[in-house]
């Protein structure tokens, strides 16, 4: 469980600086920035702290069923595909509109 637990958490953060290097507003005060990027760096935050709880605990907290283990993990595994879905629409967003980037200063 804990390799899961640590694939889990090391894709997740992955996906989410990914998607913050690649993604870099003007202006993050937008309201079209705080919907493309602000939730990434919520979860980003969350994946940094879950690793570094990881380490100094040693491990995970023992789960009290398998229930809890499929709960806990298969939430985590929803928010790492929300998150490579993000990435990856970026990433097809970036090239159906590659002069808007240009225009942006961006390239």
């Amino acid at each position: 469980m804990t390799d899961v637990l640590w694939a889990l958490l090391c894709f997740g953060l992955a996906c989410s600086l990914g998607f913050l290097v690649l993604h870099r507003p003007k202006n993050w005060l937008r309201p079209e920035a705080f919907n493309a990027s602000g939730w990434v760096v919520i979860s980003a935050l969350w994946y940094v702290r879950s690793i570094i709880l990881l380490v100094v605990r040693g491990g995970p907290r023992p789960y009290t069923s398998w229930v809890d283990a499929f709960v806990s993990l298969g939430m985590l595994g929803a928010v790492d595909v929300l998150l490579a879905l993000r990435l990856l629409s970026w990433w097809r967003y970036t090239r159906r509109h590659p002069d808007e980037r240009v225009a942006e200063g961006r390239r």
